[in-house]
């Protein structure tokens, strides 16, 4: 063991050592192995990077990736696969895109944002649920799909005009429009119910 004193050391030139300790805590240490360098502090202490709050970027680089991970101390933004992040955490950049999974405790339960289809899937089962109470779900059970308005109030669905249509969008459409009235297209002829709700339209030659 070699023990230096405070105070710069210079002109040494190489030195070879295993292990760098702290003469403040001896459990605080750069722990320089065959398998790498580890960081070493003891409980209830913390690694800092960058302490003096300068303006000192850090750059963590993957095999194939070259900023996996990039902190921008300028900005105080976090990139994942970019260097140039625009908002507090950034994953990709535009037009670059990552893949990014989040998961449940319940095993299958995931939300997947697949960039190389630039679509967010939601796994079958798992819901997305809006208002604080939960009180609105949106999910797929592997057989159908379902919108439940589980909490308070009423489940209102606005727009000017309104259309429900099948896959196909050929026919079997319901449309609701502006004027309040209310069109069923069956595919041989419209029947619908008129603006003032007194008149049902069977067919476009105005049979009532």
């Amino acid at each position: 063991t070699t023990t230096f004193n405070d105070g710069d050391i210079s002109d040494v030139g190489v030195i070879y050592v295993d292990k760098v300790t702290s003469d403040a805590d001896s459990d605080v240490y750069i722990d320089l192995g065959t398998s790498g360098i580890n960081l070493e502090a003891a409980a209830g202490d913390k690694i800092v990077v960058n302490d003096s709050a300068l303006d000192v970027d850090f750059n963590v680089k993957g095999d194939s990736v070259a900023d996996l991970l990039y902190v921008d101390a300028s900005t105080d933004r976090i990139g994942i696969g970019t260097d140039t992040p625009d908002v507090t955490l950034a994953v990709g950049e535009d037009g670059v895109g990552f893949d990014v999974k989040f998961y449940g405790t319940t095993s299958t339960k995931l939300t997947h944002w697949d960039s190389a289809n630039d679509r967010l899937t939601i796994t079958d089962s798992t819901k997305l649920t809006l208002g604080t109470s939960n009180d609105l779900e949106i999910y797929h059970n592997g057989a159908n799909s379902f919108i439940d308005d589980a909490g308070t109030g009423n489940l209102k669905i606005r727009s000017g005009t309104l259309q429900i249509s099948t896959s196909s969008a050929s026919s079997g459409n319901v449309m609701i429009d502006s004027a309040r009235q209310i069109t069923l297209d069956a595919g041989s002829g419209d029947v619908y119910l008129d603006a003032e709700g007194n008149n049902i339209v069977l067919n476009s030659a105005g049979t009532t």
